[in-house]
């Protein structure tokens, strides 16, 4: 929410605002809250119902005046209507829209700008079309009704002459629409469908091909893309020695402390009750039934401290259900 749109007394420094507004994204911790307001009800609701309020097509911003806007809709529903004015009105928004042709820079998809240029490539047919016609009644009158070889009117021939001159016109009407476009269109983005495929890019639209066919650089976000969110301990330093995570073995720090004798069992013990102790009790970590898969709940990186822990055979349950380490007023989790 932008600070234009708060409240005035979320700012205030002599008064609390305890709220969180909906669409607020909480990116870690635990904490528990009261729903007072969903949807329309919400502060955001209450201002998008405000700012999106519609009258006869176009979007009126209503929130800062209200009532002025109030006003304009009684007045304008008040005024007296000539349908005069209003059907040349109405006229001359249809010619209007009619000479108006759309700008293909402005965006959409491929078929949206192959769409609008259809209909602009009719629009100048129809032009064309009726101009041809008009020049050849025009021409053919001329010549024949005018001047020193004047005729009268000739009947079916002439009716004939004229259904001629407007087949013309239709004939160019026909030839100016693209009819086969479309189709065109839709041949080479199923093609390019199938090709992105080969290259294992999965396209679910078909108007979504020419967006990921143009991409140049794409950002991502690694978790859950490039990384399982699945942290793992790969340095740790013990009793003033540094253990390293064995990447050619793929052995982990822990079954590297565990075979070194450096590491006595009481400053293992020690480093185990320090990672335990020292991490929230939502953090827990336990391994799959095939013996392999961690499986992570809480922080990630707090998991990841608490895997190496179970790995030294030291689960962080045995020291968060000692009573030795257990809070005198069971305040604390």
């Amino acid at each position: 929410i932008s600070p234009e749109e708060a409240p005035a007394d979320m700012h205030d420094g002599e008064k609390e605002f305890p709220f969180l507004l909906s669409g607020t994204s909480v990116m870690s911790g635990t904490a528990k809250v009261l729903v007072v307001a969903v949807g329309e009800h919400s502060l955001q609701g209450r201002i998008l119902a405000l700012a999106t309020k519609e009258n006869n097509g176009e979007i009126v911003a209503a929130m800062d005046h209200p009532d002025e806007a109030k006003g304009d809709k009684e007045e304008e529903a008040t005024k007296p209507k000539n349908p005069v004015s209003k059907c040349c009105g109405a006229f001359m928004r249809g010619v209007r829209g009619f000479f108006t042709f759309g700008n293909l820079d402005a965006g959409g998809t491929l078929v949206e700008k192959l769409d609008q240029m259809a209909i602009d490539i009719g629009k100048a047919g129809v032009t064309v079309a009726v101009i041809t016609f008009t020049v050849m009644v025009v021409r053919w009158c001329v010549i024949e009704f005018t001047g020193e070889n004047a005729r009268a009117w000739a009947g079916v021939s002439d009716v004939e002459v004229l259904l001629e001159s407007f087949v013309t016109a239709v004939t160019i009407l026909v030839v100016a629409i693209p009819e086969g476009l479309p189709l065109a269109v839709t041949l080479s983005l199923a093609i390019s469908m199938r090709r992105m495929t080969r290259d294992n890019n999965q396209v679910k639209h078909m108007d979504s091909c020419e967006t990921m066919g143009s991409a140049t650089t794409i950002c991502s976000d690694k978790t859950g893309t490039l990384t399982e969110n699945r942290m793992t301990v790969m340095r740790a330093v013990l009793g003033g020695k540094t253990f390293v995570h064995d990447t050619a073995s793929n052995q982990s720090v822990g079954a590297v402390i565990k075979a070194d004798s450096a590491a006595t069992k009481s400053v293992i013990e020690l480093f185990c009750q320090a990672i335990a102790l020292n991490s929230s009790s939502t953090s827990t970590v336990q391994l799959d039934s095939d013996g392999t898969t961690w499986k992570y709940t809480g922080n990630a990186t707090e998991c990841a401290l608490l895997k190496l822990a179970a790995q030294l055979d030291f689960p962080a349950s045995t020291f968060r259900s000692d009573k030795r380490f257990a809070d005198p007023d069971g305040k604390l989790d």
